[in-house]
């Protein structure tokens, strides 16, 4: 079973709309039209090359010499029921939302506590830490845990440590005998996130930038993942509104 479970975030501002990772592309040769179109799932994209998982592994593209050439044609945003925003499947719900009925659903307002001591003990909990990214982790988790929350029926409180940049979230259904989780966020900047994984004191690490390929390597060893391939390690959740344009 992969221990290592690793998040890669480029910025803060999420543009699922824009962004064509995690889409089916075709790559076309710019200069040589001999040269076959390679398709798969793009897993990459940055200013130098198209990085997708093709039939027969993981290939780069360089941007200068090759092309999309088969672009997803998401919905027109106008076509979406109120609230619903276009995607590359379909009109759906914002990430902090839930469909029900055919219409969008807020989750229920965000408890803060002052002290971690007061939130309500949990007979039965599974326990989760993420470590990295001081811009991810009080800009991008919040949203990704209160959806999941929201999509599970799940409330969600909060408690501070600015001190120690850390927020602990308990995240439980109303029933006192119902598993719940406890999220900890520690946003000690994307650096730490390697370390947190290889010291075992996180299960996810967060970085707002692209790791190096030696941090690949670390981290596909701890995980006993040998041979790698980048697209196993990281995991792109949110971009920018500046990032590359397709």
């Amino acid at each position: 079973m992969l221990v290592c479970a690793t998040l890669l975030f480029l910025g803060t501002a999420p543009g699922v709309a824009q962004n064509p990772v995690g889409l089916t592309v075709t790559v076309c040769s710019k200069n040589d039209p001999k040269f076959p179109p390679q398709s798969g799932l793009l897993v990459r994209l940055d200013d130098q090359f198209f990085i997708v998982n093709t039939s027969a592994g993981e290939m780069h593209f360089k941007r200068s010499d090759f092309e999309n050439c088969q672009r997803a044609s998401p919905p027109d945003a106008a076509a979406c029921p109120a609230g619903q925003i276009a995607g590359a499947s379909g009109c759906t719900c914002p990430a902090s939302q839930t469909m029900s009925a055919g219409r969008c659903i807020a989750p229920p307002p965000l408890v803060v506590v002052t002290d971690a001591q007061r939130l309500a003990p949990c007979r039965n909990f599974e326990e989760l830490t993420t470590q990295g990214s001081s811009t991810v982790g009080p800009g991008v988790m919040p949203s990704l845990i209160q959806g999941f929350a929201n999509v599970n029926g799940f409330q969600v409180t909060r408690s501070d440590d600015d001190r120690n940049d850390v927020r602990l979230y308990q995240l439980r259904k109303p029933s006192p005998d119902a598993p719940c989780f406890r999220i900890t966020v520690r946003s000690t900047g994307s650096d730490t996130a390697k370390d947190g994984i290889t010291d075992k004191v996180a299960q996810i690490g967060m970085s707002s930038r692209d790791y190096s390929d030696g941090e690949i390597r670390v981290l596909a060893k701890a995980a006993n993942l040998e041979p790698v391939e980048r697209s196993q390690i990281e995991h792109v959740v949110a971009r920018s509104t500046r990032s590359v344009s397709w």
